[in-house]
């Protein structure tokens, strides 16, 4: 028994925490919203994310703008001037190139810019349409041996994008 009032015990006070289960709904509902690209976040992260996409979509808008006229003043020149000697007429036949590498060089800072997942499932859908077009072109090029048409290399960029986005919803069905 407790003599003075310096050996009494105090009672025990309970903290009150919310339930380890609403923790673990928020995170899973934070997990979804970045498997379905729409990152949210209460402090920042929406507002970046959304930032990035347009800032993307502008240059990339832009690059494709530039692409656009350059190529048709390329072929409007080539059409027109066919006195054109021909290191000169390759330089310009091939022009349209340099904005298509500046398209390049915003599409790898965009994917640069994405979070762990998001470059995950952009990486594996670009392994789909890699390995796929690479299948699908070589059993092509044993057909024209047999006599098919051959095929123009304008052919390929449109076979690897479809896959590309077969590779997106795959992937993306796949982290859901």
């Amino acid at each position: 028994m407790p003599t003075s009032t310096h050996e009494r015990k105090a009672p025990k006070v309970r903290v009150s925490r919310p339930p380890e289960r609403s923790i673990f709904r928020c995170k899973a509902r934070f997990t979804l919203r970045r498997i379905f690209g729409k990152v949210e976040s209460t402090l920042y992260m929406k507002g970046a994310y959304e930032m990035n996409a347009k800032k993307y979509l502008k240059e990339l808008g832009l690059a494709l703008l530039a692409y656009t006229l350059v190529l048709t003043g390329s072929n409007g020149w080539l059409n027109g001037d066919a006195t054109l000697a021909s290191p000169w007429r390759d330089l310009i036949a091939l022009s349209p190139m340099l904005p298509g590498a500046v398209m390049v060089w915003v599409i790898l800072r965009q994917l640069r810019r994405l979070d762990e997942l998001q470059q995950r499932v952009q990486f594996e859908a670009l392994a789909l349409a890699f390995a796929g077009t690479a299948f699908i072109s070589f059993s092509y090029g044993f057909l024209e041996g047999l006599g098919y048409p051959r095929l123009s290399m304008f052919v390929v960029w449109p076979l690897m994008a479809t896959l590309w986005m077969l590779g997106l919803v795959l992937a993306a069905r796949r982290y859901k």
